[in-house]
């Protein structure tokens, strides 16, 4: 391995250091009130906080069961980690029969799943600050910092019990240890911990986390080395800062191999052995091919990064320019840069393409926003044209979250289901509120340059609290299957409950049911496999827009409940 840089220990470095720590202490104190807000409707949390419930139940916890079958289409570190901090009397209350203690102990259960996701945020934010200072400086590194905690992708992905979020630290890690040994000249020490982080996003979702760490940094090293032989070639001279610890790196990297197969090799291999058929089910989850019945979503799907880099976008589309500028003299950008693009080039040649994938990129993301937003701390008589420019984008980027936020939520037309989330005076008001936070800056930058970034901070982490104050009464932030659980609860308590969808492309179990239940949900795909209409007997059946009412044989409804264009139907014997 090689240093390109290796940056020393100062005054500025600690109060950098101690900067990143008060802006990761400051993303927890935003959204941590906000965790009991929402009810469990996304289905990514949903699957996570499912088995949970059935680990507490008594299932097994080396392979996980999810409605009594094995889940094996994701590693289950995640899993282990949101089980072992729930408390088993959370889980327990669950069942309370009064619906104010039971609504309640839900509360109890969001926040127990969601604050070490919350924590793992934190932690990122932390890792984004030293990858930076790594690879650049510690202004770079705080620069990152405080993108990272106020990015729209961390602060909606965040919050949330998923394995992306885990995937995301540990990837986030990996790159970490990676730099290290790179820009320090040190292999031996950062590689073995590199390879036990990689092992670890492994054990969070899979192989993915190589394409997001391993690639890239080797596409690096490998450009560096050919691009300092070829400058040596054509100088005469050996570049000093381009000699390779060759013994140590070869150590380092198989050191890290065998911690890397040490950590996540196992339980693939008790998997593959214990478990029927999991070979094709670890197949297709790589793959993605008939993982879902979706069609597949467009190239360009990730593009969607730019947006949700918000309120950073134009500093963000800015740096991206100026990595792909510099990136032969500039090792920092170049490695940046390929963190950021590699892993999506990867993920674009895969079928299924969601925006929550792309959370284990916020900090390459992050840098690469800083390096733009760097000339924006020289006194304004040292700024270019183009940088008062940006500025002049980024504040319109302020007063458009700050009025668009809130006027979006008194418009009806805009949300799903016809209602608005609040009042046009509350939106008013909240968009005044909101909005002195931008003025605040254009009169006090010229004084004060760091409140672009800390006003921006402060107004992103403030508009979240907004943004979920009407979200968690709207369609989309209330659970698709509540109504239903609760009314077999009602008038089925101990009912063993069935969810059926014979249609030749079903639909997925929503696992909000099971969360509300608090118990397994067992899933027929075929009418062949319906179960006999028994009084201790329960079917959910989903009817789908412009179908009539679901029959079944020997069934009749006693519930059903409308969702949007779709309605939900439970049915007991006749």
């Amino acid at each position: 391995m090689k240093s390109d840089c290796a940056p020393p220990i100062s005054p500025s470095n600690v109060r950098c250091g101690c900067l990143a720590l008060l802006i990761s202490a400051a993303l927890f104190a935003a959204v941590a009130p906000t965790l009991r807000w929402l009810e469990f409707s996304s289905g990514s949390e949903n699957l996570l906080t499912a088995t949970v419930i059935e680990m507490h139940a008594g299932g097994p916890w080396l392979v996980p069961n999810l409605n009594g079958e094995p889940r094996v289409r994701k590693p289950p570190l995640p899993a282990w980690v949101a089980a072992g901090l729930v408390p088993r009397s959370v889980i327990a209350e669950l069942d309370s029969p009064d619906t104010k203690g039971r609504d309640e102990a839900y509360r109890r259960l969001a926040w127990s799943v969601r604050w070490p996701a919350l924590v793992i945020s934190c932690f990122i934010v932390l890792a984004t600050y030293e990858l930076g200072r790594t690879i650049a400086d510690a202004q770079t590194g705080l620069l990152a910092c405080a993108v990272c905690a106020s990015s729209l992708l961390l602060l909606r992905y965040g919050r949330s019990a998923t394995t992306d979020i885990h995937l995301a630290l540990w990837v986030t890690a990996t790159n970490l240890c990676l730099a290290k040994a790179w820009f320090s000249g040190r292999p031996l020490r950062w590689l073995p911990l590199a390879g036990a982080a990689a092992g670890l996003a492994f054990m969070s979702k899979g192989p993915v986390g190589m394409a997001q760490s391993a690639l890239p940094v080797l596409v690096f090293v490998v450009v560096r080395w050919f691009w300092c032989k070829r400058r040596a070639g054509e100088t005469g001279t050996a570049d000093a800062r381009g000699d390779v610890h060759r013994g140590a790196g070869w150590i380092g990297l198989i050191a890290a191999a065998i911690l890397f197969l040490a950590v996540a090799a196992p339980w693939v291999v008790y998997v593959l052995y214990a478990v029927p058929d999991a070979w094709s089910v670890f197949y297709t989850e790589v793959t993605r091919d008939g993982a879902t019945t979706l069609t597949a979503d467009p190239l360009h799907t990730y593009l969607v990064l730019i947006p949700m880099m918000l309120p950073w976008s134009v500093f963000f589309m800015a740096g991206f320019i100026m990595c792909v500028r510099d990136w032969r003299r500039s090792p920092a950008e170049h490695l940046s840069l390929l963190l950021l693009v590699i892993p999506v080039i990867v993920m674009s040649l895969v079928k299924d393409k969601n925006e929550r994938y792309l959370l284990p990129l916020v900090a390459a993301a992050s840098i690469v926003t800083a390096f733009a937003l760097r000339p924006q701390l020289r006194p304004t008589s040292m700024q270019s044209p183009t940088d008062r420019r940006l500025r002049q984008l980024h504040m319109a980027v302020l007063f458009s979250v700050a009025i668009g936020i809130p006027a979006a939520g008194a418009t009806a037309t805009l949300q799903k289901g016809g209602e608005a989330w609040w009042a046009w005076g509350y939106a008013a008001v909240a968009a005044g509120g909101l909005s002195l936070i931008p003025i605040a800056l254009s009169f006090s930058y010229e004084k004060f340059r760091w409140l672009l970034i800390s006003a921006t901070t402060l107004l992103m982490f403030t508009a979240q609290a907004v943004f979920l104050h009407g979200y968690r009464s709207s369609l989309n932030g209330r659970s698709e299957m509540l109504a239903t659980a609760d009314a077999i609860r009602l008038h089925h308590p101990n009912a063993e409950v069935f969810y059926v969808d014979t249609r030749e492309l079903p639909k997925a179990l929503p696992q909000d049911l099971q969360i509300y239940l608090n118990r397994s949900v067992r899933t027929i795909y075929g009418r062949a496999a319906l179960p006999e209409p028994t009084e201790n007997r329960v079917l959910v059946v989903l009817q789908r827009e412009h179908e009539p009412d679901p029959a079944i044989a020997g069934w009749r409804h006693f519930f059903r409940h409308q969702w949007g264009a779709r309605g939900w139907h439970a049915l007991v014997a006749e």
